[in-house]
């Protein structure tokens, strides 16, 4: 009765755990699709020449056209960069650096929502200097790139196969690889003319998406390690409860059977 009851725990906490990775992969493809196709829908609003524009973008016949902070898609540009940063900083990663990494992203990503940048784009506002908005932005983007390049192998030694691994190795290398030469690409698109005006805004999609691709493997990797291993060979220790992890998810560890029960639970 009391493994029923422990497997029952286990099997619960895991699919708490799932639903948030979940909830964060599928509010990062949807963003930029729900402030595009919102944007047009509302107001028939353009592809803007950022996502940061539709918090203050409104259609052309709009009387507050060109006031800040009257976009049609403000409340869905902060609600989303809100969730998406409430959900990194509750996720407690695999490593230290990794959860540090995970918690300054998702600050950053409250900083882009209540730091508006400057509107009108190129009017008397704008400064040469980078603004707090645009700080945090790049931070974000900076904080997520280095979770997928650096910290995407903590995990792989709990992979069972040589194979297996080194495929997972060459996933997240190319991930990595991506998040450093899609930028690249759509910089020279846009510089060349190729594409036009939408410089910043493929920029994010492209970081974005990227992002979502490498957190979507990361769950499936994680998600097949504890299908082997089984619930009977997962340790859950709930560590004593402090002040500041109040708001935190509780910590879990994983521990890998020995060599000699390294067969998956029926």
């Amino acid at each position: 009765m009391k493994t029923q009851g422990t497997r029952e725990l286990v099997d619960h906490i895991f699919a708490t755990y799932w639903a948030l990775r979940a909830g964060l992969a599928v509010l990062a493809l949807a963003f930029p699709l729900i402030l595009w196709i919102g944007g047009h829908l509302l107001a028939d609003l353009p592809l803007a020449g950022s996502m940061s524009e539709y918090y203050h973008a409104r259609s052309a016949h709009d009387p507050a056209t060109g006031e800040p902070g009257h976009g049609v898609m403000r409340d869905a540009f902060v609600g989303i960069s809100f969730a998406v940063g409430m959900i990194l900083v509750l996720y407690k990663g695999f490593s230290k650096p990794e959860d540090w990494a995970l918690n300054f992203a998702g600050l950053f990503a409250f900083g882009v929502a209540l730091f508006p940048m400057r509107w009108p784009v190129g009017g008397a506002s704008a400064e040469h200097c980078i603004s707090f908005h645009g700080f945090c932005a790049v931070s974000f983007f900076l904080s997520i790139s280095s979770v997928c390049i650096f910290r995407a192998s903590d995990t792989l030694h709990l992979i069972q196969g040589e194979t297996t691994r080194k495929c997972y190795k060459l996933a997240y290398r190319t991930i990595g690889l991506l998040m450093i030469a899609l930028p690249v690409v759509v910089w020279v698109l846009t510089s060349q003319q190729i594409v036009r005006d939408y410089r910043t805004f493929l920029l994010e999609l492209a970081g974005i998406y990227v992002f979502a691709v490498y957190w979507l493997l990361k769950t499936y990797e994680l998600h097949k390690i504890k299908s082997r291993w089984g619930a009977a060979l997962v340790q859950v220790r709930f560590e004593e409860l402090r002040l500041r992890d109040l708001f935190r998810l509780s910590a879990m560890s994983i521990t890998p059977p020995t060599v000699d029960d390294r067969k998956p639970v029926q």
